[in-house]
């Protein structure tokens, strides 16, 4: 018997967030390492907004309702 069917405790949601502040944490360190120029050279910097852009798009809501569970 899974924990979750006792109460009425939404697993799902809790792993959805936990998974969107993991990945989104994954892609604001690798974005702050392609900024830095630690991962590959300076001049493809131009990699570096979308991944930061998608980290913190995934991370914003992803900290916030992991922290509301």
């Amino acid at each position: 018997m899974s924990p979750c069917s006792k109460e009425k405790v939404p697993c799902k949601s809790i792993l959805l967030a936990i998974a969107l502040f993991t990945v989104g944490t994954v892609l604001l360190v690798v974005g702050s390492l392609l900024v830095t120029g630690t991962i590959i050279p300076a001049e493809y910097a131009d990699r570096t907004i979308p991944v930061l852009g998608l980290g913190v798009i995934a991370f914003l809501p992803g900290s916030y309702h992991t922290y509301l569970a």
